[in-house]
């Protein structure tokens, strides 16, 4: 079958990028843990419990951490209420704690919300705004800012920006806007034609070794350019 890949974002498509296994502890359990525990060893727990799919003791363990302000736990609870992952999916909750996060100057936390309304994700759809909130992250040089709003751009249909974000971001490592930086070039959106370039950044996004790689290897072979 014969892939197709269009210039858009993928609703929360890099929300989490953890495997799912093992049985859970009880909270009982978790509770009594936390308490012989610094917030530095709970964390090392949670990421612990989240390379095993033990959703339920990562919403346990961060809980309390979030509740004492802290940011990188707010933005994680956020996720899991987001993609329903050991809580019941509730989008309200998940936007509370991006922002709480956010307020923080959490640029993850912001560009989560830029990423909620720019998708129209448990608020109401509005691709300007989503552009605002992300420009203050992309500003502070995060590299999935950069991505979406290279996306956000497109939608726009604003090219040049579109264009300007994407490489922005391909040149700090992010395999889709390298690929998408390569579309623009074979296209010449955004940017003047140039096969050489486009050629480079499919190779480039194939070091990644994940889902694009799959888009750019087909792009690579339409070419004739396929190692």
């Amino acid at each position: 079958m014969k892939l197709k890949y269009k210039l858009c974002i993928a609703l929360f498509a890099w929300v989490s990028a953890f495997h799912v296994a093992a049985a859970p502890q009880t909270h009982a359990e978790v509770s009594n843990v936390t308490t012989e525990l610094n917030d530095i060893q709970i964390r090392l727990k949670a990421q612990q419990s989240a390379d095993k799919g033990d959703w339920k003791t990562v919403y346990t363990l961060l809980l309390p951490l979030a509740q004492r302000g802290d940011s990188q736990a707010q933005v994680n609870l956020g996720i899991l209420f987001s993609s329903g992952r050991g809580v019941e999916k509730n989008l309200e909750k998940a936007y509370w704690w991006f922002n709480e996060s956010a307020e923080q100057g959490n640029a993850k936390a912001v560009t989560y919300i830029g990423l909620m309304y720019l998708e129209g994700v448990g608020v109401k759809q509005d691709t300007k705004h989503a552009i605002r909130i992300l420009e203050k992250a992309g500003r502070v040089d995060y590299p999935r800012a950069m991505l979406a709003l290279g996306n956000a751009y497109y939608m726009e249909k604003n090219l040049q920006k579109s264009f300007l974000w994407f490489e922005r971001a391909a040149m700090k490592g992010v395999s889709e806007a390298q690929f998408k930086l390569g579309m623009m070039y074979e296209k010449g959106e955004g940017t003047h034609k140039d096969e050489e370039q486009a050629v480079y950044w499919y190779q480039t996004s194939l070091k990644a070794n994940d889902d694009i790689a799959e888009f750019a290897k087909e792009r690579l072979s339409a070419l004739g350019r396929l190692r």
